[in-house]
């Protein structure tokens, strides 16, 4: 599902997204994301926009941790991640996942992880 974009701010706010989402790819794809997995369908990016908030989201990039309790895998934990609209922030991307009141940052202005996706992802 699309939304109908408005030009230059929707390219302003889509290239923040990815941005967020391909630093997060690298950091997971160096080994450096602790217990975070990715899973991508390889198709164009699906942008849209989430309806509660306003932010954006890519529908088909989905990020999860692979939980175990005793060496024993139970299940993957998705966690939802989202950009901000009109941010200036060197990257604006925040997590939530089930039972979460409020959305967390993932990264710090510098593109290391916050204190509390570290405590999330297990880094």
């Amino acid at each position: 599902m699309s939304y109908h974009r408005v030009i230059p701010r929707d390219l302003f706010n889509e290239s923040k997204l990815l941005k967020c989402l391909g630093r997060l790819a690298l950091l997971v794809n160096d080994g450096m994301a602790g217990s975070l997995q990715i899973d991508f369908d390889g198709e164009s990016f699906d942008i849209r926009r989430e309806d509660s908030s306003g932010g954006l989201y890519c529908h088909n990039f989905k990020a999860f941790i692979k939980r175990y309790k005793d060496k024993v895998f139970i299940k993957n934990q998705y966690i939802g991640l989202e950009s901000s609209l009109n941010s200036m922030d060197n990257y604006p991307l925040w997590f939530f996942t089930d039972g979460m009141n409020e959305y967390e940052r993932v990264f710090n202005e510098d593109g290391s992880f916050t204190d509390a996706f570290k405590s999330l992802i297990g880094v």
